[in-house]
């Protein structure tokens, strides 16, 4: 058994989750909130923080108003880090999937009755994680949840889960902040440049920090160069592929697949700021020909989420075989 975090945390997370937050509250006070429930919202605006923060809201003995009380017993444990009837779900180490045999675990935590006498809490993060015998197995738990057990799912992807998975739970869907509210948040943070790193994130204000703290800007200019560098014939393509392979398959597809959904934007968007000098390379071809090559990048991109073991090697050569027949003549 895991805990999420080692304290509280602020409830609702961010600003610009109060509505939602508000409304899952007062169902919570009503007695009339489901014992499913799978929050869902775009990646890197804070569904995973949202997910916590109501796990830990609803194992609180005596919230007051819409947050935690922070003083209860069960707010102690949680502060404490050792709460025992919480639950998360996630991937194991060294795995991009959450297998059947976590749900089996599960399942024996299920079984047990809650040590502190009230509900139960388990996390599944993120949810479309899970591979097809994992969901099936957990759809059995959502079916017929014992006693006062609550699942809460986070997933910024929900269109990978099953349809049955999605119709045992309700929806809780987060709205992504104002650029002002991001903006805002991130100045709070002390984030420089927040306006280019915020276009970078596509307008995703958690990202910004997580790519700050992990210096993934610094890896993505690198990765625009290498390509540019390649384009213009100033490289060759064994060098370049080198190069990425070392970066890795899943920062390479994610940013091609940023710069070419970029690119094709333009045409209604002209006056976005630019985030790249590839982008603007991307922009300046057909359109037709960039979606053909968005629309493989997202095939890569889906074969590499699904667990498998791809060849880093081929798939990067693959994918600038195809960048440079977009550049050709």
């Amino acid at each position: 058994m895991t805990n999420p975090v080692p304290s509280l945390l602020p409830q609702p997370p961010m600003p610009w989750l109060l509505p939602a937050w508000q409304k899952i509250a007062a169902a919570s006070q009503r007695g009339s909130l489901a014992q499913g429930l799978l929050v869902t919202g775009l990646d890197g605006i804070g569904v995973l923080e949202f997910a916590r923060a109501l796990g830990q809201f609803l194992l609180c003995d005596a919230p007051v108003e819409s947050a935690s009380c922070g003083v209860c017993r069960s707010c102690q444990l949680l502060v404490a880090g050792n709460h025992p009837d919480i639950y998360v779900l996630k991937p194991e180490e060294d795995s991009a999937v959450i297998k059947v045999q976590q749900i089996r675990t599960l399942s024996e935590f299920m079984a047990n009755t809650a040590q502190q006498g009230g509900r139960k809490v388990i996390i599944v993060e993120p949810a479309d994680a899970m591979n097809s015998n994992a969901a099936n197995a957990l759809l059995k738990n959502l079916e017929e949840p014992i006693g006062e057990t609550f699942f809460v799912l986070a997933s910024s992807h929900p269109s990978r889960l099953l349809a049955t998975i999605k119709s045992r739970c309700s929806r809780v869907v987060l709205t992504p902040p104002t650029k002002a509210q991001a903006l805002e948040w991130l100045a709070s943070h002390q984030v420089k440049d927040a306006e280019l790193s915020l276009a970078q994130a596509n307008g995703a204000p958690l990202r910004v920090l997580e790519w700050l703290n992990s210096r993934y800007l610094e890896s993505s200019l690198s990765l625009a160069d290498h390509l540019i560098k390649l384009i213009e014939g100033q490289t060759s393509a064994s060098a370049a592929s080198k190069s990425l392979t070392t970066m890795g398959v899943p920062l390479v597809l994610e940013r091609l697949i940023f710069w070419a959904q970029q690119a094709m934007s333009r045409r209604w968007l002209p006056n976005r700021p630019r985030t790249s000098a590839l982008e603007q390379l991307l922009s300046e071809r057909s359109p037709q020909a960039v979606h053909l090559f968005y629309e493989s990048l997202l095939r890569k991109r889906a074969l590499q989420l699904s667990g498998n073991n791809l060849n880093a090697g081929l798939v990067i050569d693959e994918t600038l075989i195809e960048l440079a027949a977009l550049f050709k003549g």
